[in-house]
């Protein structure tokens, strides 16, 4: 979250949402196949309390770069069936972090990196 308060011009109530967000999401890679959890959890939205339904997701993806810092990987959207393209940066062996916004994002002007840790 200190890099989206530092780099991203969002209202607070925005920023608290993505803020109860962050942190939840667990990846887990094979070979070929890439496995994304979000556990259901409760959210305040401009003080009402909303349930957020989570998900389980599988999905094929092939490497089309890779290098020490970074991996760029093609695949398709779960729920959409779209192609996307993915970069996942390293900032270490155990931190590694994606950029969330663009042009084809649901939230084309956030700009924010979302950051995850290896666990053990």
């Amino acid at each position: 979250m200190r890099f989206i308060k530092d780099n991203v011009k969002l209202q607070d109530k925005i920023s608290d949402f993505i803020g109860d967000m962050m942190g939840r999401l667990t990846l887990t890679f094979t070979h070929d196949k890439v496995h994304s959890s979000l556990q259901d959890y409760d959210v305040i939205v401009e003080g009402k309390k909303h349930r957020m339904v989570g998900f389980n997701e599988h999905a094929p993806y092939t490497i089309l770069y890779s290098s020490n810092r970074i991996i760029v990987t093609s695949g398709r959207e779960p729920v959409t069936g779209n192609v996307v393209v993915t970069k996942y940066n390293f900032d270490s062996p155990d931190v590694m972090w994606i950029y969330t916004g663009g042009a084809d994002s649901v939230l084309p002007n956030s700009h924010y990196r979302e950051y995850f840790r290896r666990v053990p």
